[in-house]
């Protein structure tokens, strides 16, 4: 009969507790919830560039005479050392050739006086003494003379070697700038030479973006229907005027595009930014709510601005962070959930 009693009781109690379990269950809010990891980005960013190639040389005269010969055609490439244009070069050789004939002379005028002046040396008479001094100055004369003809002669033999022009790099011939047959004097361009090393590329970028390409480790040109990756080589210590702007130079890490071709330089933040619409504000702070244990938790993000692109701090956050996506503006930190996830 108490056994009865006890049973009783507790029907009794059913119907006051069912509220409360109602009531309980009526407080998990309705939330979607992503991975961050599937909702953050990485900024692109880009500016105007154009390959350039600052080493193309135009090669000139150092003597006078007729052309001869351009043997290289435009757009050949060639190979360092190779000849690339031939002035007439006869009269620098009977120039040579008469300079090596007088120096050979002034050998032997200077061989002569030498011999004099040992011989004067051997003389003790007073005589002898004034005879001494003249030839060793007689002798000091054809030595500096003999100099002088040597210096004629390595001017000589220079000036010929300067009638054959010759490639002073591996490179292409991109414009011949006269032609066979013509008189040409010291100083007149013959041609320009595009040199087989790398090109560059160009770029202007504002300063504030400077720190976010030094750190991108994926940088591109994208130049006609293709993309080729690059290294940062330099940044010149000067903002130009235009757009305020600094200029950089950029290696080519794999394939190079022709110089003087534009196109866009790219590069991506390495920082993880969360998109302005997951943000919500707690008590003047912006911040993200997160899903953990089956509560909310709210996140400050200490740099998140109204309507911006907000940073991440991975060492708080990571890809699998639950972001309550839907259902999280009238969530107060600690309130229970009932969670459906999407993966994406």
């Amino acid at each position: 009969m108490r056994i009865q009693y006890s049973v009783l009781l507790r029907l009794c109690w059913l119907p006051l507790l069912l509220p409360v379990v109602l009531q309980a269950e009526a407080l998990r809010h309705q939330v979607t919830t992503q991975p961050l990891g599937s909702l953050w980005v990485q900024p692109t960013y880009s500016a105007p560039a154009t390959v350039v190639q600052d080493r193309i040389a135009t090669l000139s005269a150092e003597v006078g005479g007729q052309l001869l010969q351009l043997p290289q055609r435009v757009g050949e490439p060639v190979a360092a050392g190779a000849l690339l244009a031939q002035i007439d070069c006869r009269h620098y050789e009977f120039l040579r050739q008469r300079s090596e004939t007088e120096l050979e002379a002034l050998k032997v005028q200077l061989d002569f006086a030498k011999q004099q002046l040992q011989r004067a040396e051997s003389l003790t008479t007073n005589m002898a003494e004034e005879q001494r001094q003249q030839r060793q100055m007689q002798a000091t004369l054809l030595q500096v003379q003999y100099q002088g003809g040597a210096v004629a002669v390595a001017q000589a033999k220079l000036d010929q070697q300067h009638c054959q022009i010759t490639a002073p790099y591996a490179g292409v011939v991109v414009a011949n700038l006269v032609a066979v047959g013509e008189l040409v004097s010291p100083g007149t361009p013959l041609l320009r030479l595009l040199p087989q090393q790398r090109a560059e590329v160009e770029a202007l970028v504002l300063p504030d973006q400077l720190a976010l390409l030094r750190e991108s480790e994926a940088i591109i040109f994208s130049g006609f229907n293709r993309l080729y990756p690059l290294q940062l080589r330099a940044v010149l210590p000067w903002i130009e005027a235009p757009g305020r702007s600094q200029q950089v130079r950029l290696s080519f890490s794999d394939a190079v595009a022709t110089p003087g071709e534009s196109g866009r330089l790219e590069w991506r933040s390495l920082q993880h930014y969360l998109p302005a619409r997951y943000l919500l504000q707690r008590e003047q702070a912006y911040g993200v709510m997160l899903a953990v244990g089956g509560k909310a938790v709210f996140v400050p993000l200490p740099e998140a601005l109204e309507g911006r692109l907000a940073a991440l701090d991975l060492a708080l956050l990571n890809a699998a962070s639950e972001v309550i996506t839907s259902g999280a503006q009238l969530l107060q930190n600690g309130d229970l959930l009932e969670i459906t996830r999407r993966d994406e």
